[in-house]
């Protein structure tokens, strides 16, 4: 018997569908391994261009840290020397060659990949132009390799760089006159201004080339930061005072001089300085609470004269008023000052001197162009005849004699003791700030102390509320604030 095997239409079709999903299969993983690779090379674009942004970052900051002059290798003589301006077409760079790599960012030849190009951009001339120093990277250290950017630019910034009317003149922007970072004609909040009035700004600029050809070019624009920058919960960018001496907490004793030389005043002096706006008259003494007036005015002679005319300020004669209202909240309590994220812990972290107590004299008085921040960890006491400028903080007993003055700010929080023990000329120009915050040991207290202040010596000085020397002490210079920041397309 014979069979036959009958094969219908369906034979070709089954034929055609699995052939069609072969080619289907083939071209997904063919596409996926397409895709594979693009994300790859994304990926590896994607890391390449991040090391090489983090490269440039590292520049920006080694640059910045090294202007403070607390940093182990400041370079803040040689860009900022004794607070003198640095001109317009000043520049200053620092060099990070790999071994063998010669980094000239001068050279503007072609075939040169270190070539900065951007000075032209911003100051409408090459940096050829321009006066130009160098200066060695720190890094690598201790055999380390340090960061793979090439070189980063220090320099003053103008109207034309920025291209902003900083000025408000209309007029083109100017080329040849630096900026600076501070208050404005009756402005309360710091900027830019071309007066000298407040600290210089600067640029900082880093270029990173990487060996595969990644490049990124970053920029910041920095400045001195006021005080209160420091201090988060101060709310401003400038720590304020509301009589130039300030008693903070209960008032122990105060024994003011019999010496008609003697004065203290409330009215805004406004001298030593270019600063705005004049500030209001306050109270030639400001004090914690109403209960805190009596024992003040108790201690201003009267006999054999009346001395209480030579406090001047509002509030009637002697001008002494409670400023409780007027006060930020970090003098209200021991935190605010003393504490772990306070005023103490604020300026000792960024002052420019340490000095452990007891001591007699400061390892730097600062100048009129250059204020110093120094905190003495303990006491101090002030024989020569000298005058300091800035912010001066001491967490012991403050003893003055002789011709001391001061032009700036006096804190003395922690053991809340300040004496003059003998007649001198000096003055104070500024502010002072008492407050007990520490008890004999050193131990943090859990309410605000009472304070002492023995003023019973007398001659030629006195305490005048100046906002200039107020506001000029507060710029401190190892904290370099960043005002802006971009990545400059490449």
């Amino acid at each position: 018997m014979q069979h036959s095997t009958h094969r219908g239409p369906e034979s070709g079709t089954i034929l055609i569908i699995v052939l069609f999903c072969l080619t289907l299969l083939l071209t997904i993983g063919v596409l996926m391994i397409l895709n594979s690779g693009t994300e790859s090379l994304l990926n590896s674009n994607y890391r390449t261009s991040t090391q090489a942004f983090y490269a440039a970052m590292s520049g920006l900051e080694e640059a910045r840290g090294r202007l403070s002059p607390r940093h182990p290798d400041s370079i803040s003589g040689v860009v900022a020397a004794a607070g003198t301006p640095l001109p317009a077409g000043q520049v200053f760079y620092i060099r990070n060659p790999l071994p063998g790599q010669a980094i000239n960012p001068t050279d503007l030849t072609v075939n040169n990949p270190y070539a900065d190009k951007e000075y032209v951009q911003e100051f409408g001339q090459p940096i050829t132009s321009a006066n130009v120093q160098f200066i060695n990277s720190d890094s690598p250290i201790a055999g380390l390799n340090g960061p793979l950017y090439q070189w980063v630019r220090i320099n003053p910034i103008t109207e034309q760089s920025l291209n902003m009317d900083v000025d408000g003149d209309n007029n083109p922007p100017d080329a040849g006159t630096p900026l600076f970072y501070g208050l404005s004609a009756a402005s309360t909040v710091p900027s830019l201004n071309v007066t000298s009035n407040g600290r210089q700004a600067f640029e900082l600029t880093a270029l990173a080339v990487l060996p595969n050809g990644s490049k990124r070019l970053l920029q910041y624009v920095i400045t001195p930061a006021p005080l209160g920058y420091s201090i988060p919960s101060l709310g401003a960018a400038f720590l304020p005072f509301p009589s130039p001496l300030t008693l903070v907490g209960p008032v122990g004793t105060f024994q003011a001089s019999n010496d008609a030389n003697l004065w203290m005043n409330g009215s805004d002096q406004q001298s030593g300085g270019n600063c705005s706006p004049v500030e209001s008259l306050k109270p030639a003494i400001g004090v914690d609470g109403n209960g805190n007036i009596p024992p003040v005015r108790n201690g201003i002679p009267r006999r054999p004269t009346d001395l209480q005319t030579n406090y001047i300020g509002s509030g009637g004669t002697p001008s002494v008023l409670n400023v409780n209202q007027s006060m930020p909240s970090i003098y209200t309590s021991v935190s605010g000052l003393d504490g772990t994220n306070g005023l103490v812990q604020a300026i000792t972290q960024d002052a420019d001197y340490v000095v452990q107590g007891p001591a007699s004299n400061l390892p730097n008085y600062g100048s009129a162009q250059n204020p110093v921040a120094t905190v003495v960890q303990g006491d101090l006491t002030l024989t020569s005849s000298v005058t300091g400028y800035g912010i001066l903080l001491v967490t012991g007993t403050l003893t003055v004699s002789g011709d001391v003055g001061w032009k700036g700010i006096i804190l003395v929080i922690g053991q809340g003791k300040m004496t003059v023990t003998s007649i001198g000329s000096g003055e104070y120009d500024g502010a002072i700030l008492i407050a007990n915050t520490r008890d004999p040991y050193n131990g943090i207290l859990y309410s605000l102390g009472s304070t002492t202040v023995d003023w019973s010596a007398g001659g030629n000085n006195g305490v005048f509320y100046n906002s200039c020397w107020v506001q000029a002490a507060q710029f401190l210079s190892s904290s370099y604030r960043v005002l802006s920041f971009r990545q400059i397309p490449q």
